[in-house]
């Protein structure tokens, strides 16, 4: 197994990292991240399962790593990443997606890219609950933000909060050039990070610069895979999820 070798290094350890071709052997796996040199590819990766993912809780900025099985899935996804050549590699700073995103560094040989603009949201006091009673406890604030997004949730942040943060590092890949045709750009993050792509993908916004989605949306990611990939149109900035 790769993992342990690619932690050490994530941690700052010495532990020798097993190169490309060293790792894959005969286990290459056939990949769903197919890129359009017409558009920007987006190929997007919610972390892998922690303890709290295990136990139906909820994370917040709570920042715990993966968990055995998360550990597993992460090298499954990461061997899919082999066929693309990667232009850069985004990954939250919370340490579970960052322990997602060394696995996929590891086989692309794509450093990664830390950012706090791909958090999700700040639960403040529901950090931890249950995700069946955190959902009931965040039904005030679903209406609360159909009115007014700054409401804070308490000792955490408000929906206008993510949605900044999501702005914001839309804004710097536009900057860095890297929504250009043809540009393959992994990210990596949460699974808000990815609900608030597919809410643009389903037209809920207007374009990628734009942000879309309310609370109650942004927060309903039952039915989203581990992974999504999405092109985008670099005239119109609209953005369509691969089928």
């Amino acid at each position: 197994m790769l993992f342990p070798e690619v932690l050490a290094q994530e941690e700052g350890k010495k532990s020798p990292v097993a190169t490309f071709p060293e790792m894959m052997g005969a286990d290459a796996i056939k990949t769903p991240f197919q890129s359009d040199p017409k558009q920007a590819n987006l190929f997007l990766v919610r972390h892998t399962n922690t303890r709290l993912d295990n136990e139906n809780r909820t994370h917040g900025w709570i920042d715990e790593g993966l968990a055995k099985n998360g550990q597993d899935d992460a090298e499954t996804i990461a061997r899919m990443f082999a066929p693309v050549a990667l232009d850069k590699l985004y990954t939250s700073d919370l340490l579970r997606a960052r322990q997602t995103a060394s696995m996929i560094s590891a086989v692309t040989g794509t450093p990664m890219e830390p950012t706090p603009l791909l958090r999700p949201i700040n639960m403040g006091h529901f950090s931890g609950m249950k995700q069946a009673d955190a959902h009931k406890a965040m039904e005030p604030f679903f209406e609360a933000w159909k009115k007014n997004p700054n409401v804070k949730i308490p000792g955490g942040e408000s929906l206008a909060d993510l949605k900044g943060r999501h702005s914001e590092f839309i804004k710097q890949m536009m900057a860095n050039g890297d929504l250009e045709p043809g540009k393959n750009i992994g990210v990596v993050g949460h699974s808000m990070t990815e609900r608030l792509f597919d809410l643009d993908a389903k037209n809920d916004g207007s374009s990628l610069a734009s942000v879309p989605g309310t609370g109650k949306k942004v927060f309903n990611d039952e039915s989203l895979p581990q992974y999504g990939v999405y092109h985008l149109d670099p005239k119109t900035l609209k953005l369509s999820r691969q089928a």
